[in-house]
């Protein structure tokens, strides 16, 4: 070694990695989730909507008209530096009424908090996304129609949504976001 060059490691892709720089590692911690109260009313039966482990939400997928008639998370694949890979649709609620609607977050932003309006059903959602570094925020379109009054429901600070927990029918009764902590290691 030259006296005063800086050695260099080789990361996983092959590329050099200064010896004292260590790479972001972003993982779930499960143990730390907690339910935030969204909007809705009590009808239709209990729902759950839950991203597979080591996916967030990074979107809502669903049919709506002048009410949300039926619900999915969009999930993605939590890559440990912070990125998200691969994404799936899950747990389709409601009904079959309405037209479809996509509400993504921008890529590699993930769902952090739900926005909306709701009666005894829930008439329109919006979501809320930010980065897992938390430096890029983003609000996706809304679906749905103009009734009920408006909610809004976030994650706090490094935590991300995992599942929806609500109620459902014919149409959405009600929706709540499950938040997980996210930790970088």
């Amino acid at each position: 070694m030259i006296h005063g060059a800086v050695s260099l490691d080789t990361g996983d892709d092959g590329l050099p990695v200064p010896v004292n720089v260590r790479p972001l590692n972003i993982v779930l911690d499960y143990s730390h989730s907690f339910q935030v109260k969204g909007g809705g009313g009590s009808g239709g039966s209990p729902m759950s909507i839950v991203c597979p482990n080591n996916y967030v939400a990074s979107g809502l997928q669903g049919r709506s008209g002048e009410r949300i008639d039926q619900i999915s998370l969009i999930c993605s694949n939590l890559i440990n530096n912070g990125t998200l890979g691969q994404s799936m649709v899950v747990g389709a609620q409601g009904g079959n009424g309405g037209a479809p609607f996509i509400l993504n977050c921008q890529p590699n932003l993930a769902l952090t908090g739900l926005n909306g309006r709701a009666g005894e059903k829930v008439d329109q959602v919006q979501g809320h996304c930010a980065s897992l570094t938390g430096t890029n925020t983003f609000d996706t379109g809304a679906a749905g129609g103009n009734g009920g009054g408006a909610f809004s429901s976030s994650c706090p600070p490094n935590y991300v949504v995992t599942a929806i927990i609500g109620r459902s029918g014919q149409e959405v009764d009600n929706v709540n976001i499950q938040c997980t902590s996210i930790v970088k290691k």
